[in-house]
């Protein structure tokens, strides 16, 4: 299917959504716990990844929804919003940008893969999943020496009650 077509509508939008996502991440930095915000932003990478995926945009795509499934789990209350987040959606907002403005200039959004920011993303996403792991270990540790106590105090297999 030749979309473009679609090309100046997907730049119009593409522009609103990214002066959209500035002014809600700016608004973030300052109340980190608005439950409007985080959801406004969720919903325009949503559409911005939605938007790139159906024009063939990959890169762009794939790094909109990295960002979306890092405000997923801030709106799940899975994470919370702190500053470095706050500092690599910036660099999100320039490398989208980025794209924008090559598709602009050549219909297409060039061979920055922008590695370093879906990492940056993805290590949060890792932090935020090792810490429960880390408080299980300890609750599993004192349940295991309770357990230990335990079965010291039962009779030993040859004896029984009466």
């Amino acid at each position: 299917m030749d979309v473009s077509q679609y090309l100046d509508m997907f730049l119009d939008e593409t522009k609103e959504h990214l002066q959209n996502l500035n002014d809600q991440i700016m608004h973030l930095e300052e109340e980190p716990e608005d439950e409007g915000t985080i959801n406004e932003i969720f919903r325009a990478a949503h559409t911005l990844k939605g938007m790139a995926g159906t024009m063939g945009f990959q890169r762009m795509q794939t790094l909109t929804h990295d960002m979306e499934n890092v405000f997923s789990e801030i709106r799940n209350g899975k994470m919370k919003v702190q500053p470095k987040i706050i500092d690599v959606l910036f660099s999100c907002l320039d490398a989208l940008e980025e794209y924008t403005k090559n598709i602009q200039e050549t219909s297409d959004e060039g061979t920055n893969d922008n590695e370093e920011l879906i990492r940056a993303l993805n290590e949060c996403l890792k932090k935020r999943r090792r810490r429960p792991k880390i408080r299980r270990l300890r609750h599993l540790k004192k349940k295991t020496r309770r357990q230990t106590k335990c079965r010291h105090s039962l009779p030993r297999s040859g004896n029984r009650l009466l």
